[in-house]
C-alpha cells in the first residue's frame, strides 16, 4: 500500500499558509502530454500540475481524520479540511518557484510583505475541483486550483514600468498574431521573457506589450502543438508561424530574416503589443 504523509489539522499550520511560509519547492519534471503542456512535481505520492496552455495550477492535498472527532461525519469533515490545507500549502510551495524572469522567482517578490499578502489570499481562495470518492481507505484527498494569471498579475504589476503604455488597438488587417515553434529547443519557462535575433536585436519582450494586456493575460501562452496554436483564438485567424533557432536562459531566439519579417508585419497591426504570442514547446 502505497505510503502518505498525512497532515495534523490546527491552527498553527493555518497561520504559517497565511504568513506566506513553505518547505523549499521540490526540483520540476517538465513533460508533455498529447493536449497540455505540464509541470508535474512528485512528493509523497501528490502531485502538483501546471497546465500552461489551459493556464492554471493544480495540486492535490490528503488528510486522515483525527482520532478524537465524535463521529466518522465529524471525522470525515476534519479530514477534508485538512486536505484542502494541505493542498493550498502544496500550491504556495508552486507559487514560489514560478519563474518571473531569467534571475528572479515568485518567492523574491514575496518577502515585500504587500505582495505575500496578495499571493496568500489567492491561495486561500483557490478553488476546490474535486473531492475524495473513496472515503473507505480514511483517507480524505482534495485538488484545489488557480488560474495563472493571478499570480501572473501580481508579478507583473512590480514591473510595470518594464512595458508598453501603448494603448492596444486590433483590426486584423495582415497578419493577426505571432506563433514560435520552439519544438526541440530546452527553454526555462518564464513570466517575462525576449524574443531576440541571433544578433540581439529585440523582438518581443516586456516593452514590446501594452501593460492593460498583461493585467490579465500573460505575456504569451504555451501550447505543445502547432494545431492547437494555430486554433487559439490569441492568435486570431492569420498568425505568422516561425521556428525557434535556440535560447538563452529565459529568452527565445530566431533567425535574422525572421525578425525583420516579424518588424514588417507590424508596420500594418502591432499584434506584439496586445500580446498576441503563443510559444509551442514539447
Amino acid at each position: 500500500m502505497k505510503e502518505f504523509k498525512f497532515l495534523s489539522i490546527n491552527i498553527l499550520c493555518l497561520l504559517i499558509l497565511l504568513a506566506g511560509c513553505a518547505k523549499p519547492r521540490q526540483e520540476i519534471q517538465m513533460t508533455s502530454t498529447q493536449h497540455a503542456v505540464r509541470t508535474t512535481v512528485q512528493k509523497e505520492e501528490q502531485s502538483l500540475d501546471v497546465r500552461w496552455d489551459i493556464g492554471y495550477i493544480e495540486a492535490e492535498g490528503m488528510a486522515v481524520a483525527p482520532s478524537n472527532a465524535e463521529s466518522e461525519a465529524q471525522g470525515k469533515l476534519l479530514a477534508r479540511e485538512g486536505a484542502i490545507l494541505n493542498a493550498r500549502q502544496r500550491l504556495l510551495e508552486e507559487i514560489q518557484g514560478v519563474q518571473i524572469d531569467g534571475v528572479t522567482t515568485m518567492i523574491n517578490l514575496m518577502a515585500n510583505t504587500t505582495i505575500r499578502g496578495y499571493i496568500s489570499g489567492i491561495v486561500k481562495n483557490a478553488h476546490v475541483v474535486s473531492d475524495s470518492e473513496n472515503w473507505e481507505d480514511g483517507v480524505y484527498s482534495v485538488k484545489v486550483r488557480i488560474p495563472k494569471t493571478s499570480v501572473a498579475s501580481v508579478a507583473y504589476s512590480n514591473y510595470q514600468s518594464k512595458f508598453s503604455m501603448t494603448p492596444v488597438s486590433i483590426s486584423n488587417i495582415g497578419y493577426t498574431g505571432l506563433v514560435i515553434d520552439a519544438r526541440g529547443i530546452i527553454i526555462k519557462e518564464s513570466l517575462m521573457f525576449n524574443v531576440l535575433t541571433d544578433s540581439g536585436i529585440l523582438i518581443y519582450g516586456p516593452s514590446k506589450v501594452s501593460f492593460n494586456v498583461v493585467q490579465n493575460n500573460t505575456m504569451a501562452t504555451f501550447v505543445s502543438s502547432i494545431e492547437i496554436a494555430q486554433r487559439d483564438t490569441r492568435v486570431s485567424s492569420n498568425p505568422i508561424v516561425i521556428k525557434a533557432v535556440s535560447s538563452r536562459g529565459v529568452d527565445i531566439v530566431i533567425s535574422e530574416a525572421d525578425g525583420v519579417k516579424i518588424q514588417q508585419a507590424i508596420q500594418k497591426e502591432d499584434f506584439l503589443n496586445s500580446g498576441r504570442v503563443i510559444v509551442v514547446l514539447e
